[in-house]
């Protein structure tokens, strides 16, 4: 009987949870780590927007990636992220993209480019405390081909 007392008070205390969309408010700044063979590892400096009165983690997930409407391959972020509550602040995550074959060099041209089409697709894991939630993401913008800095992995 506990159980069933101590279950139902928790799916209680869970369906009051008032939960806000984190909002992804802009890309600050792109950091091109390394690319070894087929896989591009980077660092993303974001700003996000948390409005909800409880921290969130986002955890290491892998979405989908499109330059210019073109399949390119799996993203991964590498590292767990915390946004704290009631917070808007720049976070910097290390991602690895695992290309798709024959897209290193389609990637190299897009870097000269002044503007790329990034589609990021897929479900990024959250968290709060111990419980988690898969988040569809389907997020679409326009990234300075400069920021890219590929030129200087060949160097």
């Amino acid at each position: 009987m506990k159980n069933i007392l101590l279950l139902f008070l928790t799916v209680l205390a869970l369906a009051s949870c008032h939960y806000e969309q984190v909002d992804f408010v802009r890309m600050q700044g792109l950091k091109l780590d390394k690319i070894d063979d087929n896989e591009v590892f980077l660092h993303v400096d974001f700003e996000m927007h948390n409005p909800n009165k409880y921290g969130i983690t986002m955890k290491p997930s892998d979405v989908d990636i499109y330059l210019e409407d073109v399949y390119f391959g799996k993203g991964y972020l590498l590292e767990k992220v915390k946004f704290p509550k009631r917070s808007t602040a720049t976070y910097s995550a290390p991602i690895k993209i695992a290309l798709e074959k024959g897209k290193l060099l389609q990637l190299v041209a897009l870097g000269m480019r002044e503007r790329i089409k990034v589609r990021v697709t897929g479900k990024v894991k959250g968290a709060v405390g111990i419980f988690g939630k898969k988040i569809r993401v389907d997020e679409t913008r326009e990234l300075s081909g400069a920021n890219l800095k590929l030129g200087s992995l060949f160097k």
